[in-house]
């Protein structure tokens, strides 16, 4: 059937309607007519895919496996077109399921492509869409070029020793160095020979480098990173993102934060010369290693790092004048946000990779805070997602 696209949901997909039914139309775009497919068909709605366009908003993909790859949803979409789409998204979400107007603030945004500083493969592939399938790439252009150099020296080694090599990690850091994690039928010798210039090489749970960290700089602060601990992956974006949260803090009288979800510690190592104290939390426990190691390397004396669930130590705290959470995409659980509310700091930042998550969120900790800000960041161009950073304070 053909149709006008009229829309486009949360996940990036075209809406169009067609006698009252909602079709949402993968790799669609407002202000498109095509001639579509219905490839399934709900009750209250149908998916479908284009066949052709007839009148086409879309631009001319610069990747050859788009849109077969599952890495990005929005290639054929205008980045400003991306910006404006994505500042939409976070204040209809929160008008939806919060319940709230806030005031949104202008997108930070980058450079559109080669901003992620890590990549994982399968079988030295990316994953199709919707799929686990395997696709074979040769280059990436979201990751830095240094990762596409490795990848290229990968799939080399795997062809001419015909090994297997079944998942890679590569992250590198502004710092020049560089992490490669690899699971498989693997030489050791062959394989610490090939890649003698790695900073940190782990192959099948095994370092084969004196080193176990790679280091970054970020913020005029140095942090040294395990392959195991998370990192932010926007080599361009990160700092912004992080400025955001400093100015929280800038000119403050905050005297105790709690850094909910800490990492390595980046935030609270950061955030740790406007206040008197910080305490981080953070379930892993290499990231822990790691967020001390950073305090001693940054020479900060006023941090505390607890490895441990963030639900199981939270109660420990009464006396805390801020909170910043920094949670995984299914957000807070509600033991964490009871005693949010419970503890109630004047200040709560909220640093989400989810609108969604927030939103629901927000709608209970709304019982006691005003949301003052939101400002979005595109961290991840050419995808549906969109991170966000939410300024509270007690009513």
């Amino acid at each position: 059937m053909q149709v006008n696209i009229t829309g486009q949901d949360h996940q990036g997909r075209g809406v169009a309607r067609k006698e009252d039914k909602v079709i949402f139309v993968e790799g669609a775009l407002p202000g498109e007519v095509c001639e579509i497919e219905v490839e399934k068909e709900k009750k209250q709605y149908q998916e479908a895919r284009v066949i052709e366009k007839i009148v086409s908003k879309s631009v001319p993909s610069p990747c050859c496996y788009y849109p077969l790859c599952g890495g990005c949803a929005l290639l054929h979409q205008a980045y400003p077109d991306q910006l404006a789409w994505k500042e939409k998204k976070v204040k209809e979400l929160l008008e939806k399921f919060a319940g709230i107007t806030p005031r949104m603030m202008p997108i930070l945004s980058d450079e559109q492509f080669h901003y992620r500083n890590k990549l994982t493969l399968h079988h030295l592939g990316l994953y199709q869409k919707k799929t686990h399938q395997d696709l074979k790439i040769e280059a990436c252009l979201l990751v830095d070029p240094k990762i596409n150099e490795i990848l290229k020296r990968l799939k080399d080694y795997q062809r001419n020793t015909h090994e297997k090599i079944k998942e890679a990690m590569i992250r590198t850091t502004t710092q020049g160095e560089t992490s490669l994690s690899l699971t498989g039928e693997i030489q050791i010798e062959k394989i610490k020979e090939e890649f003698s210039d790695i900073t940190c090489l782990l192959v099948n749970g095994n370092f084969l480098t004196e080193k176990k960290t790679i280091k970054d700089k970020l913020c005029n602060h140095l942090f040294l990173l395990s392959p195991e601990s998370f990192y932010q992956v926007n080599r361009f974006l990160t700092e912004k993102l992080y400025q955001e949260i400093v100015s929280v803090f800038k000119d403050s009288s905050h005297q105790h934060v709690l850094d909910l979800y800490c990492g390595v510690g980046t935030i609270s190592l950061i955030v740790s010369h406007y206040v008197r104290h910080v305490t981080g939390i953070e379930i892993v426990k290499e990231a822990i290693e790691n967020a001390n190691q950073n305090k001693q390397l940054n020479n900060i004396t006023n941090v505390d790092f607890i490895c441990g669930k963030v639900e199981d130590y939270i109660d420990h705290f009464q006396e805390v004048d801020a909170i910043i959470v920094d949670p995984p995409r299914s957000g807070l659980d509600s033991k964490t946000i009871n005693h949010i509310l419970k503890i109630a700091p004047q200040t709560l930042v909220y640093v989400s990779c989810d609108p969604v998550t927030l939103s629901r969120d927000l709608n209970i900790l709304k019982e006691k805070y005003n949301v003052v800000s939101v400002r979005p960041v595109d961290m991840f161009p050419n995808t549906h997602h969109v991170e966000c950073v939410c300024l509270l304070k007690l009513h």
